[in-house]
């Protein structure tokens, strides 16, 4: 997966939250679900499309890294590609909540900094002043609440990140899309499969994971 990452082309983009507060373009993709600014409707991202074996692969590398530590698969519709992106503090305003996240290169620096105990949506200045963890993802995949205030710190060397989740308000989609996103190798959500993970997260607002062999 990591040399993958490393051949993909990654998009420019202005459009992210994220990207507004740092005054420039970051290098993102989404694969998956995502849902139309204008319409509203669901569909299939164009890099998804376009790259249907790229997206297998991403999929196939959630599915058995979270199929040897849970008792549920985790599901997911959606994956967050990130390039060289020191992201500052947000909450994944989109996201249902449970993810996993791996850094696939080796960086100096570039941990994760979450504030595990930000679930009453406090300001930031606030948060900030709680407690925090800061999470080797290049070391290791990790399971955590996107909704929960996070950063990545300051690193060198090339960062290629990737980020699986569900969509927030994406439990029911037309059945054809439904369809397409497990030909692609997406795990759909269920109410008792998204309860299951954020169950999880309320025992331990974090839980490290193992890796496993590299895909060809």
């Amino acid at each position: 997966v990591g040399e993958a990452l490393q051949k993909w082309g990654f998009a420019n983009t202005c459009q992210r939250e994220v990207a507004k507060r740092t005054g420039g373009v970051v290098h993102s993709d989404q694969l998956g679900l995502v849902r139309g600014r204008m319409d509203g409707k669901w569909r299939l991202t164009p890099a998804t499309k376009a790259y249907p074996a790229f997206t297998q692969l991403l999929c196939r590398w959630f599915r058995e890294v979270s199929a040897q530590e849970f008792e549920k698969p985790f599901c997911f519709n959606a994956i967050t590609l990130n390039k060289n992106f020191q992201t500052p503090f947000h909450r994944d305003e989109g996201n249902e909540g449970p993810s996993i996240i791996n850094c696939f290169t080796k960086c100096v620096g570039g941990a994760l900094r979450y504030w595990h105990g930000d679930i009453e949506r406090l300001p930031e200045k606030v948060v900030k002043r709680g407690r925090f963890v800061d999470l080797d993802v290049a070391s290791k995949p990790f399971l955590l609440d996107g909704n929960r205030g996070h950063e990545v710190k300051k690193f060198s060397g090339e960062r290629l990140s990737a980020v699986g989740y569900n969509r927030k308000g994406s439990m029911s989609i037309p059945k054809k899309l439904a369809q397409e996103l497990k030909q692609l190798g997406f795990c759909l959500p269920t109410t008792d499969s998204v309860q299951y993970f954020k169950s999880l997260l309320y025992k331990k607002p974090y839980l490290p994971m193992r890796k496993i062999r590299k895909h060809g």
